[in-house]
């Protein structure tokens, strides 16, 4: 495939670090003012392209040369990724230690473990997704596009290395990995949206499509574009990206068909070289190349200071503080490039710098690792003094434990895939709470009353109501979450020791477009009130029918605010905006609520066996709905209800129980 010839050096181009500028701004730009630049986040698409060219240019003139080492490659990855990583990693770490409470801590542990094993991308796709609001508290979120690059390079090296030694045909390799990388992600992008953000193989042709240019170019007998030619390949890449933010915003089916743009946009740009009209004048720009020259630490140092203060004041900063967050996190980027990666970057001929490098990264690994397998270091002094059991009781995660969760299933004989069961006593109880999240939410504090009456209790599901088809679009977990919480429900409501099933729904998924939200024995039935009926209906006929007692629970208000906000003496939180009250204001839940609860009590109307259980009596008064009540956190997150508001609504709920 390469012939010997005369060494071309790979001449430095400003305009690739021009743009680079754009792809750091524009997720700069996504993460501060996400209202504003919607589609800030295909910057890291076209940096992939830009590494992909960059990387591969190198490995290409080496390997032409008999000059590549697998070594010396490895050893120049370290010191241009390990030095300002590092750095960061250990910030976060010395912050989060003062700052963060122990759940906290080790999710901070956890997540800097997998930055420094470069397997964040995988860590964050067992988590949630990149765009929901628990998002925003991951400092260390953006590291995965780093897992991803860190990835392909394990790889991509030996495979050009093989196509040399072996003289097959490049090009045809090289289409062939960029159609089925791109194939695979269009196959992923409608079932699981998650899946196909953080996946190596959805993501690894974006890397693959720079990698070819740096290829065209390299055999420059195949690339010799005139000006004219090179400036409307450039205009036509600018406009590429363009539409891209105009059309691609956080509830994209992405990559995807619309990852081309940002891709392909970003090929041709690059392919037009630095003498095409636009990269001469704007992308060769001075101060777009500085801030390309400090790109990287730039993207690492930015999100850490937007999330930290998330987490910190449990809301998003305000505009201010992005705008201070942005300035600061410059001027950390131009201390980090000066003082850390030019200096060590500049001692190539020192082997003990890669070593000394890899060392560091295994110990602050390690430290994460620790900080997570300790349950975040309770016994740190400076947050020692704070009411950890408060904070423990009303945020801990409404998951099941895979023990308890896999006896619950063994005790029914329950074989297929249903995400939550859990039992709170060793024989099978006359009572299950089956639904969604909310009813598992409640579930801790409805066992721990049952227990002071000697009374056990089943929660059961995923989803409440039958023949409803019921997931967050592109999430194919979710799928397989629904689908198990049917089978859930039909098993409660056959199984004979069940004398009386609580019922529990969110209402959200009547208004909220990014849910799909189907009746299965009739998918042309298009209105979601009417889906919602038919479903409730189905649902409560087969119970009645079945002889069980019903309690339906009307759901729980949403607070829309982050609790953690309630607790005072939070370490560095200076925000006592809502601590004062921790409220919202009843008209407010009523007006939001208006279609779901109409709808639910309409068709309760009908059912004068099934008793009513109206949370919003026990959570409001005439004025406002509580976030805290008596020094107790009720919710765990904005719509969740922690162990106390479990116990709270339960000791209520109870007296609609008719024991034996």
């Amino acid at each position: 495939m390469f012939k010997k010839k005369k060494s071309h050096s790979i001449n430095y181009r400003a305009d690739i670090d021009g743009l680079r500028a754009i792809s750091v701004i524009s997720v700069i730009g996504f993460h501060t003012f996400p209202n504003n630049v919607k589609a800030g986040f295909i910057g890291v698409d076209i940096f992939f392209v830009i590494s992909g060219y960059l990387i591969s240019r190198i490995i290409f003139e080496q390997i032409e040369l008999n000059s590549f080492s697998f070594f010396d490659f490895y050893k120049r990855r370290i010191r241009r990724i390990f030095p300002a990583l590092i750095f960061v990693l250990s910030a976060c770490f010395i912050f989060g230690w003062f700052a963060l409470f122990p759940i906290e801590f080790q999710q901070l542990g956890k997540h800097i473990a997998g930055s420094a094993g470069f397997i964040s991308n995988f860590i964050l796709w067992n988590e949630a997704g990149y765009f929901d609001n628990e998002a925003n508290t991951k400092p260390l979120l953006h590291i995965w596009s780093l897992g991803i690059e860190e990835q392909f390079y394990i790889f991509w090296p030996l495979i050009i290395w093989i196509i040399y030694k072996i003289r097959i045909n490049f090009f045809l390799i090289i289409f062939f990995l960029i159609g089925f990388s791109f194939v695979f992600n269009i196959l992923s992008a409608e079932n699981d949206k998650v899946a196909t953000f953080y996946s190596p193989i959805t993501r690894f042709w974006e890397l693959l499509v720079g990698s070819f240019l740096a290829w065209l170019k390299f055999k420059s007998k195949y690339y010799h574009p005139n000006i004219s030619t090179k400036n409307l390949l450039s205009f036509f890449g600018v406009f590429l990206i363009i539409y891209a933010f105009v059309v691609i915003d956080k509830n994209s089916i992405y990559p995807g068909f619309l990852g081309i743009l940002p891709v392909f946009g970003a090929f041709l740009i690059m392919s037009a070289g630095p003498e095409a009209l636009f990269n001469r004048l704007v992308l060769s720009n001075k101060i777009a190349v500085w801030i390309g020259l400090i790109s990287f630490p730039l993207y690492l140092w930015h999100w850490p200071l937007i999330s930290f203060a998330r987490i910190i004041e449990s809301d998003f900063p305000n505009e201010n503080y992005r705008v201070v967050a942005i300035i600061l996190s410059i001027i950390l980027s131009w201390l980090t490039f000066k003082f850390i990666e030019k200096p060590i970057r500049s001692k190539t001929n020192s082997n003990l710098i890669p070593i000394a490098l890899l060392t560091s990264m295994f110990i602050i690994g390690l430290i994460g690792l620790f900080s997570y397998l300790n349950k975040g270091v309770p016994s740190r002094s400076y947050i020692s003094n704070f009411n950890e059991e408060n904070f423990k009781m009303a945020f801990l995660f409404s998951e099941d434990d895979e023990t308890k969760h896999q006896n619950c299933m063994n005790t029914y004989g329950l074989k297929d895939y249903i995400r939550y069961c859990n039992l709170s006593s060793s024989k099978k109880p006359k009572i299950a709470i089956i639904g969604d999240s909310h009813a598992r939410a409640m579930y801790d504090g409805l066992a721990h009353v049952l227990k002071n009456k000697g009374e056990g209790v089943l929660n059961l599901g995923g989803r409440l109501f039958l023949d409803i088809k019921t997931y967050p679009k592109g999430d194919k977990k979710e799928i397989e979450v629904y689908k198990g919480g049917i089978e859930a429900t039909k098993f409660v409501i056959k199984e004979p020791s069940i004398k009386t099933i609580i019922m529990v729904s969110k209402g959200h998924y009547l208004t909220d477009t990014k849910w799909i939200f189907e009746l299965i024995s009739d998918p042309n039935i298009t209105n979601r009130s009417k889906i919602w009926e038919i479903g409730m209906r189905k649902t409560l006929d087969s119970a009645i029918t079945n002889n069980k007692q019903v309690i339906f629970v009307i759901d729980n208000p949403n607070l829309r605010f982050d609790p953690k906000q309630c607790l005072a003496g939070r370490p560095l939180s200076r925000n006592l905006s809502i601590k004062q009250s921790c409220t919202i204001l009843r008209s407010t839940y009523e007006k939001e609520n208006k279609i779901y609860r109409d709808l639910v009590l309409s068709v309760l109307n009908d059912y004068s066996e099934v008793k009513i259980f109206d949370t919003s009596k026990y959570l409001c008064d005439d004025v406002s709905c509580f976030g805290m009540k008596d020094g107790k956190i009720l919710y765990r997150d904005q719509d969740h209800l922690s162990f106390e508001g479990g116990k709270l609504l339960s000791k209520e709920l109870i007296k609609l129980i008719e024991f034996p």
